[in-house]
């Protein structure tokens, strides 16, 4: 095992907290707690945001249609 910090900055552990950040910051909307994540983790910044980007597209894809409006609900109706 290296002792080389670099390497030890993007362990699979580290990034996996940033994805578990980045979840909570998109479904709760509590973006400090990752935001001040990614100042400590600099390194992880691509690897998150590549999973932000993903997860959104996988949601976008995969979520359920919006419910249709009940009659007399819309103005207009």
């Amino acid at each position: 095992m290296s002792s080389d910090s670099s390497s030890a900055e993007t362990t699979a552990p580290e990034v996996g907290d940033g994805f578990a950040l980045a979840l909570r910051a998109q479904d709760h909307g509590e973006w400090q707690p990752l935001a001040e994540w990614l100042v400590r983790n600099p390194r992880c910044a691509e690897a998150v945001a590549g999973f932000m980007g993903a997860d959104g597209g996988m949601r976008r894809e995969f979520s359920p249609p919006p419910a249709p409006a009940r009659a007399g609900s819309v103005l207009g109706d």
